[in-house]
């Protein structure tokens, strides 16, 4: 290649992933941060003009280099597509391992490789119509990108006029004494009922809660099942919009999720009538970043990262890529296993122990406090035994016999929290609401899952033992409405609890 279809050679190359990016960000507005895009297209560069070096040391002219580089181009940036597509055919799925995909990949690059390399004549006509349409998707992405960021403008997913209007008069009279409030998610915790009638146990919380004055509902509802969209519309006191799927939450969803628990309607009327936020939950909020361990991370940019072959790979394999080909690989397997499910232990236990300490810092303060704890010893994978003792024979599925044990010592955890901050605060006006997020995680396929995923624990003590708001059949989505409207005269309607809302659609 003379200097002059080198260059051509090397912007054509660099449309592929600018193209990749583009399409990102027009498919998915205002949920990929621009600076964090930029960078993503800068290292997708570096990669295509390495693969572009690559194709062009080893086949010399135009039309082959171009050929073969928007061949490896194609299965990095659209590896994840491909994965997907075997997914919804189980006989697929079954035959496309990646012990298999990953080395056949690698063959078929060296078979075309050796393909174009012993073809009589280039692949002229195909490498000017690759030109032809690199050049077509790049316009038509840049078009779309102006006209849905300069000219319409992206959303931006926060607190939308209707939420602003709800909370612009909430405020505690003037006069009245602020309660601290501390709000416990105890997560995939499920209803007694169903406890009862799946697994046979009862479970002595409820009685144990009532004892130390607690009002207990016994038929509580979350609004869907899934922590995400359950938090979400707590937190939002609403049900939400545009919920696309049923149970199966996409990276997509996940990420508008998150972004709008940064800046929700409860923490804000918190904020607004002079109350410390302690975020002790596993997502971060505007102005509040978790001090505890983040579970729900928030990088936009997986929404396009997770498709190439090295990103999904280490999404799909994680550690256990490193032993696809060993020998020893269920060994090696079973050690890292246990390694990173001590690591949810610590990150667990860490939890509990920043929620302890943040009570007792602020037990003497004048200034009320909002706290969110979310623990997460009821949730998959269930690491520990009836005693508290770790159980290493757990996987990440939602091993059903694993649950209750799991139970039993979370409620030991749940009951030493609450009488800790009740010894705290005692004198002191003061709100616990602990309650599930959503039940346990049935299967669809499951008779339960229609009638008792969303059937949770919901509790809440008031140090004045005034209860008379509340009711045994509520949705979890009405839990801070009802809140402010004993505490901040809000006059908020309550939400019908209707079953059509239960699942995410």
């Amino acid at each position: 290649m003379n200097n002059k279809t080198r260059l051509r050679y090397y912007l054509l190359i660099l449309c592929f992933p600018l193209f990749i990016v583009l399409h990102g960000l027009n498919e998915l507005p205002g949920l990929i941060a621009i600076p964090s895009a930029g960078v993503l297209a800068v290292r997708y560069a570096l990669i295509a003009l390495a693969i572009g070096i690559f194709s062009a040391l080893i086949l010399r002219d135009f039309p082959r280099s171009l050929t073969y580089a928007c061949f490896l181009l194609t299965g990095f940036f659209f590896f994840g597509v491909i994965k997907d597509f075997t997914r919804r055919y189980d006989w697929l799925d079954a035959l496309t391992p990646y012990r298999f995909m990953l080395p056949g990949i690698l063959a078929l690059s060296v078979l075309v490789a050796f393909f174009l390399k012993k073809l009589s004549r280039p692949p002229a006509r195909f490498a000017r119509l690759l030109s032809a349409l690199l050049v077509v998707f790049i316009v038509l992405e840049s078009v779309a990108f102006v006209y849905r960021y300069l000219i319409v403008g992206a959303p931006d997913h926060q607190l939308a006029a209707r939420d602003k209007e709800t909370i612009k008069n909430i405020h505690i009279p003037s006069g009245s004494e602020k309660p601290f409030v501390f709000w416990i998610i105890s997560d995939e915790y499920s209803a007694s009922s169903v406890m009862k009638e799946r697994w046979g146990y009862d479970n002595p919380l409820d009685s144990q809660l009532r004892s130390k004055g607690f009002f207990v509902a016994d038929s509580a509802m979350s609004a869907y099942n899934n922590t995400l969209y359950s938090v979400s519309s707590i937190l939002y006191m609403r049900y939400l919009d545009s919920i696309r799927n049923h149970t199966v939450v996409d990276y997509a969803d996940a990420v508008l999720r998150r972004r709008q628990l940064k800046d929700n309607p409860v923490v804000e009327a918190f904020k607004r009538n002079g109350y410390a936020i302690e975020n002790h939950a596993i997502y971060d909020l505007k102005d509040h970043p978790t001090v505890a361990v983040k579970e729900f991370y928030s990088e936009s940019t997986r929404l396009i990262n997770d498709q190439t072959l090295f990103e999904r790979t280490r999404r799909d394999i994680g550690w256990g890529l490193k032993h696809i080909f060993s020998r020893n690989k269920a060994y090696y397997d079973s050690v890292d296993n246990a390694q990173s499910l001590i690591k949810l232990i610590d990150s667990r236990n860490r939890i509990l122990q920043e929620s302890l300490s943040a009570a007792e810092r602020r037990r003497n303060d004048a200034q009320p406090a909002f706290f969110m704890y979310h623990l997460m010893y009821t949730h998959a994978p269930f690491l520990f035994k009836a005693d508290g003792s770790f159980d290493f024979s757990t996987d990440w599925e939602n091993g059903e016999s694993k649950y209750i044990p799991n139970i039993n010592y979370s409620n030991r955890i749940l009951n030493n929290l609450i009488d800790s901050i009740m010894r705290m605060y005692e004198g002191r006006n003061y709100v616990i609401i602990l309650q599930g997020d959503h039940g346990f995680k049935f299967s669809e396929s499951d008779p339960f899952f229609e009638q008792a995923s969303c059937k949770i624990l919901y509790s809440v003590y008031c140090s004045d033992k005034d209860y008379a708001l509340w009711n045994h059949s509520l949705n979890a989505v009405n839990s801070f409405r009802i809140l402010f409207n004993k505490y901040f005269d809000a006059r908020l309607p309550l939400l019908p609890g209707i079953a059509s809302n239960i699942f995410p659609r």
